[in-house]
């Protein structure tokens, strides 16, 4: 599971390891060389500190709402959990994930690591502070 690699930490617990994830893509990025990928809600955990998401590094962009299977190894870049493949994709079809909605500012760094990368909505007013890395 996707909360598994991402651990309850700063960093994963499982870093330097290879491991097979299923779930939703959430947002493709070509700049970024990857995407986002989501368990899929019932396989979520209860666990409020751990992330259901994790960026995935790769030459392939799968369109949003594709269910895909990964295999990677789990590294940490800038001080987010990432997999890199290392084989091709498995196409697993289509599906949905909820959206979770956050409130900020976070309470703690914990709060915020325990949402990275997942598909998050915020109903208070953003304010943007520094449009250098906005574009980024």
């Amino acid at each position: 599971f996707i909360h598994k690699i991402q651990g309850d930490g700063f960093s994963s617990p499982l870093v330097d390891e290879v491991h097979v994830v299923e779930g939703v893509v959430t947002a493709s990025f070509f700049g970024l060389s990857g995407f986002f990928v989501q368990e899929e809600d019932a396989d979520a955990d209860a666990d409020p500190m751990t992330s259901e998401a994790v960026f995935v590094s790769s030459g392939e962009l799968p369109a949003n709402g594709s269910k895909v299977r990964v295999i990677g190894k789990v590294e940490e870049n800038f001080g987010k959990t990432q997999l890199k493949t290392s084989e091709s994709l498995v196409d697993c079809g289509v599906d949905v994930v909820s959206v979770l909605n956050i409130d900020l500012p976070f309470a703690s760094a914990e709060a915020r690591e325990s949402v990275e990368g997942m598909f998050v909505s915020s109903s208070g007013d953003l304010l943007v502070s520094d449009n250098y890395n906005l574009g980024r």
